[in-house]
């Protein structure tokens, strides 16, 4: 009978799965510490990972056993030799990528990707992602507008030592854009320059 009731003992052990309540947890790349509140003073409850099991498709979870490493003099004798703990298996959700969208007007592109065929079933069939228009040449405003012009020529440089150029539509651009479009710059050289000292001259050699 005290052989039984041994046995029946260390089974609850070994299949324990249930975490007591007021433990406080604390894990790394190789290790579980398990402390309880009461035991706080004594060292924790060192435990060793094990991997992790297949998916359970009846319950959509995974399980890993920690095993207890040897024991101290200060360890709590409440450690129990091993412990399983469980969490939900991810779903295996594989997609393939669609296309970005051209810019709209929040300056962002979308994607829409398709569900593969071996997936879970209870994936999503389609999932979007959005993402900011990294450069302003993207967006629709200027990208899908065809504005092409035909370069004038510069002009002289006037009083504020700048010129002038205006440039034509062509016409197979859009109709939308501006027929005409002007750029200003700055004159690089005094000799572009029509100047106050040339005027001088010239009058000088008027008879």
């Amino acid at each position: 009978m005290k052989w039984s009731c041994c046995i029946l003992v260390a089974v609850v052990l070994l299949a324990s799965v249930v975490l007591a309540e007021g433990e406080i947890w604390e894990e790394d790349e190789k290790e579980v510490l398990i402390r309880s509140e009461r035991g706080a003073k004594k060292d924790p409850c060192r435990y060793e990972k094990g991997p992790w099991s297949e998916c359970d498709a009846s319950t959509n979870t995974r399980s890993r056993q920690l095993t207890l490493k040897k024991k101290s003099d200060e360890t709590s004798s409440t450690c129990e030799p091993t412990k399983t703990i469980q969490k939900k298996c991810k779903k295996a959700c594989r997609y393939e990528k669609g296309t970005w969208s051209q810019c709209n007007e929040q300056n962002e592109m979308v994607r829409t990707d398709t569900l593969k065929e071996k997936s879970d079933p209870s994936c999503e069939q389609s999932r979007s992602t959005t993402k900011k228009c990294k450069n302003k040449a993207g967006r629709p405003n200027k990208a899908n507008k065809a504005c092409r012009y035909e370069k004038g020529t510069w002009s002289q440089c006037n009083e504020q030592n700048e010129m002038v150029r205006t440039d034509t539509l062509k016409a197979n651009s859009d109709p939308s854009c501006d027929k005409s479009r002007s750029t200003t710059k700055k004159c690089k050289n005094k000799g572009a320059r029509t100047s106050k000292a040339q005027e001088g001259s010239r009058r000088n050699r008027q008879p």
